[in-house]
């Protein structure tokens, strides 16, 4: 099956931040993954797009996982760290 025809990837309807543009289509789901024969990291959006609105929690994730992928397409090994927007425990205060 190819990525444009995945129901799980693609634009999903949903506007969670209202309609930024006139020409926002909403939320869109894509999928990372890696090529370890061709060395190469594949992000599919299952549509055609021409702007990637992201605010600030959502692009330190996706290129925290862009580099997660890079190291296993690039054949050094995936390291375990947290994940940047993961909530944390806050500290107790004394």
């Amino acid at each position: 099956m190819s990525d444009s025809n995945d129901p799980k990837i693609g634009p999903t309807g949903l506007f969670p931040d209202g309609k930024l543009t006139p020409e926002d289509q909403g939320k869109l789901s894509i999928r990372l993954k890696a090529d370890t024969e061709k060395h190469q990291v594949i992000i599919s959006f299952g549509t055609p797009i021409s702007c990637l609105s992201l605010d600030p929690d959502s692009a330190l994730n996706l290129a925290h996982h862009i580099v997660l992928h890079f190291r296993r397409a690039a054949g050094i090994g995936v390291i375990q760290v947290a994940d940047p927007v993961a909530p944390t425990e806050p500290e107790p205060v004394n």
